[in-house]
């Protein structure tokens, strides 16, 4: 996976160098695939919040029953 960091420099060297994107990703040793690769699946946050709802309710609950 390529972070953020990698994708920046490679626009840097894309841009200031007039380089290739192919070059720039070579030069810093990233695969052009994970740059053009796009997740499929929604980030889900809207189900993430939905089980933090449900979820601390019990969990104050068990706590508060330990003491």
């Amino acid at each position: 996976m390529v972070t953020r960091p990698q994708r920046e420099a490679a626009a840097h060297l894309h841009q200031v160098y007039r380089v290739s994107q192919r070059r720039a990703l070579q030069a810093i040793g990233v695969d052009r695939n994970s740059v053009s690769y796009r997740r499929r699946r929604p980030d889900g946050l809207a189900v993430r919040g939905g089980l933090r709802e449900i979820a601390l309710p019990c969990l104050h609950i068990l706590l508060r029953g330990e003491g």
